[in-house]
């Protein structure tokens, strides 16, 4: 009988036992099923400066929405910026080795030292595989470029740069617009007697755009883009260009706190009617903009030609060589470039009365009118 029962006790120990190993395998069976599963989104880091209240920035945020839900598995990671504050925040990652995948810059020296220094992939193997992509483009386009047999850029827009005129402040204040650099120092001290500030600037890198409207003018196109004597020194295009500023900051042209000034701050002066004009680009074209608005060469002739600066805009799109040579970023970036520079895409950014595509077709909206206008009276178009 005592044998029996410890028999019956060591039956239900063991019985407990196993109850005990299939609870504790279900529930961590249970706990490994809700367990968060890694996930195999891929994340492409952006940047331009088509953001804040540049106009094509709700544009590019619809792009890479409808980007996303189409490729729910890549995550764009917007940091564009917008002003000054976006080259030096590229130019800071950059250096610090924490470049984005991709990313929109004009041409020029930053540009080409991004190139020299390996950090930029050279996509004309993929423009020749995808010729639908490449077929995107008009080919003169990359005539602004100059990269050899290497297409390290895709130029998606162009711009064109001018000196922005209120027409109806002149017309109020009965002065003509001026047609050279006397004529302009007369407009300047009439608006400036009136309590209007003549020339909307600000010591920023956007508002430097007035000094290279008067280099293009004085110097022309070859000095111009090429600003080194064999000596080493500057030529006189540039120096007499910066006496002109000199001679423009004494006359009282601009704003008192310049020095100080935004570019939002600055851009809001022009658009308000407190300033007369004010030394800009195509991208500076917005809804607040209406048909009171002219676009003049800036009015320096001391030569017979007068030049306008056109070219490659920002819309001027490149991939690292790390994303490149990344295996899992690579084709994420690169399916993002692409669509970022579609046919499709194009026809969202047509919308924005800053964009003017680098396909052949005639933009639309006024002031991209009256620019590309500009460009096609001019004797030289300066890149």
């Amino acid at each position: 009988m005592k044998r029996n029962n410890l028999l019956t006790l060591i039956i239900i120990g063991i019985a407990i036992v196993i109850v005990a190993v299939i609870y504790n395998s279900m529930d961590r069976l249970e706990y490994e099923d809700t367990d968060p599963v890694v996930s195999n989104v891929i994340e492409i880091r952006f940047s331009s400066s088509w953001a804040g209240i540049d106009s094509k920035a709700p544009f590019l945020e619809k792009v890479i929405s409808e980007f996303e839900a189409t490729y729910p598995n890549i995550k764009i990671i917007n940091e564009s910026m917008y002003g000054e504050d976006f080259l030096f925040t590229l130019k800071a990652d950059f250096a610090s080795g924490n470049g984005p995948d991709v990313f929109g810059l004009w041409p020029g020296s930053d540009l080409e030292l991004l190139i020299e220094n390996g950090l930029i992939a050279d996509l004309s193997p993929i423009l020749i595989e995808d010729q639908i992509w490449s077929d995107n483009f008009d080919p003169k386009v990359f005539e602004f470029l100059d990269q050899g047999y290497q297409t390290y850029s895709i130029p998606f827009e162009v711009i064109y740069e001018g000196l922005y005129i209120n027409e109806d402040l002149f017309e109020a204040y009965g002065v003509t617009v001026p047609k050279d650099f006397d004529e302009l120092l007369e407009v300047i001290e009439v608006f400036r007697n009136a309590d209007i500030i003549p020339i909307a600037y600000n010591l920023t890198p956007e508002g430097s755009f007035i000094y290279q409207n008067m280099i293009v003018q004085l110097a022309g196109k070859y000095d111009t883009e090429n600003p080194i004597k064999r000596d080493g020194s500057i030529k006189s295009g540039y120096i007499d260009a910066m006496y002109k500023m000199k001679e423009l900051y004494d006359s009282g042209a601009f704003p008192d706190d310049a020095f100080t000034l935004n570019d939002a701050a600055r851009n809001n002066l022009f658009i308000e009617k407190k300033a007369a004009m004010i030394a800009q680009g195509s991208w500076f074209n917005s809804e607040k903009l209406d048909e009171t608005i002219g676009i003049i060469p800036f009015p320096i002739k001391s030569r017979n030609k007068t030049a306008i600066i056109y070219g490659i805009g920002n819309g001027n799109f490149h991939l690292t060589k790390a994303a490149y040579d990344d295996p899992i970023r690579k084709d994420a970036a690169l399916l993002f470039l692409k669509y970022l520079t579609s046919e499709k895409s194009r026809e969202i950014f047509n919308s924005s009365p800053s964009f003017i595509s680098t396909s052949s077709a005639v933009p639309t909206g006024y002031l991209n009118r009256i620019g590309l206008d500009l460009t096609h009276q001019a004797d030289e178009l300066v890149g």
